[in-house]
């Protein structure tokens, strides 16, 4: 399951209910991999992956580039059998899953 963020939600709790959401729906699914644009220093998808918000759901950063759009779905490829990872631009793990 891809699930693609936009703009950032804001508000009391938001990131609580968003990492909630996500997390309930990667251990539900057999893969989730949850795509944002460019995650600067402080975003959405920095916070959620500083945390446990995201489970077992991979992430990937830069969705609004060619780059970031072939590591979403090479992650979500690779979420079949191996969950979680953070990739993209600002991804821990690396630019693209590769294996």
């Amino acid at each position: 399951m891809l699930v693609l963020l936009g703009d950032e939600v804001t508000g009391d709790g938001a990131d609580a209910i968003l990492g909630g959401l996500l997390s309930g729906m990667a251990s539900q699914a057999r893969g989730l991999v949850v795509a944002a644009p460019t995650a600067d220093e402080g975003s959405q998808l920095d916070r959620l992956r500083e945390g446990d918000a995201l489970g077992d759901a991979t992430s990937v950063d830069g969705a609004e580039t060619a780059a970031g759009q072939v590591a979403a779905i090479a992650a979500l490829a690779r979420s079949y059998d191996t969950q979680g990872g953070s990739f993209g631009a600002g991804g821990a793990d690396g630019t693209v899953p590769l294996g």
